[in-house]
């Protein structure tokens, strides 16, 4: 099945205008963004991206597995994380050992972050957390 990289709804063929948000499939991903379809854990689809900020940017995805819409947030800390997705959706870091250290450092936090937020998913005003995981030499 095919989705809408906009709003993550299913669609029947390919279409280059989503009859559900009425947005383009054909827009440009900017280089350093997951490329639109890329399946993380083998079960989320990743869509567009939603929002950037300094420290990761967030997509708009779909779990495979539950065939539900959700938020991928993704460790892409500005000045330290590089990606080409031309040649592949893994980040790259500084070889210099005190960004590499800045960087391990802000991932392991971002883990750490996802796992104290997981067990308040049930409590109004927090985010559901379903999953959390290291891959492309990042976290999500």
């Amino acid at each position: 099945m095919d989705y809408c990289c906009n709003c993550m709804e299913p669609l029947e063929a390919y279409t280059a205008v989503c009859p559900f948000c009425g947005k383009s499939s054909l827009a440009a991903v900017p280089e350093h963004h997951l490329p639109c379809g890329t399946l993380l854990r083998d079960r989320y689809l990743v869509g567009a991206a939603l929002g950037e900020g300094g420290f990761g940017i967030t997509y708009i995805g779909r779990d495979t597995v539950l065939d539900i819409k959700i938020a991928v947030k993704e460790y892409y800390p500005d000045g330290y994380a590089n990606r080409n997705n031309l040649f592949s959706c893994s980040v790259t870091t500084s070889t210099a050992e005190d960004r590499l250290k800045v960087f391990t450092k802000g991932r392991s936090s971002f883990l750490q972050e996802a796992r104290a937020l997981a067990k308040f998913s049930r409590e109004p005003g927090i985010v559901n957390v379903q999953d959390f995981f290291e891959e492309n030499n990042t976290a999500y």
